[in-house]
């Protein structure tokens, strides 16, 4: 349909998307996964056999800064949304799905370590473009100091189908 059309050509001509990020079949767009984490008490007290919560941390999808970007990114205007599996110790939400920028999921932790979390992007045209999956390694036994100290981050490309019906983020009915 003709608005599909001057949605997609809208997207794809903002400021998000440069003429080598599109291909005759697909839209590449880049995300960075990763995470941060701090310790809630001092260095002096921490005791990593007590269940009381210790620790913070934050797991993200994020734009990539413009160094490593063509150009700036809204993950809003293509990711719909991202859905956070958990491990079971985080029971009874082990699946969060989070709607909105910012794409990301803080917890309080009661250890330190390391444990993965899938993290799964949904598309806004999800007929066209498969939810993408990753495995991110959410590492926090550096994090001994009140301050956020970051993690490891992992920099995607995805590739989305050149006919990706934007109109539905935009306001328009998707058919």
């Amino acid at each position: 349909p003709a608005a599909a059309s001057e949605a997609l050509e809208s997207v794809l001509t903002g400021d998000e998307a440069a003429p080598d990020d599109v291909t005759r079949f697909c839209v590449h767009k880049r995300v960075i996964v990763g995470n941060d984490a701090r310790c809630l008490v001092p260095a002096s007290a921490f005791d990593p056999t007590s269940q009381v919560a210790t620790h913070q941390w934050r797991v993200y999808v994020r734009a990539p800064p413009p160094g490593i970007s063509r150009r700036p990114d809204q993950l809003g205007r293509w990711i719909r949304r991202v859905r956070f599996f958990l491990h079971p110790s985080y029971a009874p939400d082990t699946v969060v799905d989070v709607d909105a920028e910012p794409f990301e999921l803080r917890r309080d932790a009661a250890a330190v370590g390391e444990f993965p979390v899938r993290v799964q992007l949904h598309f806004w045209d999800a007929a066209r473009n498969p939810p993408f999956d990753v495995i991110h390694h959410v590492r926090m036994y550096h994090a001994l100091t009140a301050r956020t100290v970051g993690g490891p981050e992992r920099l995607y490309e995805i590739e989305l189908d050149r006919q990706t019906d934007f109109s539905a983020y935009l306001g328009g009915s998707s058919s």
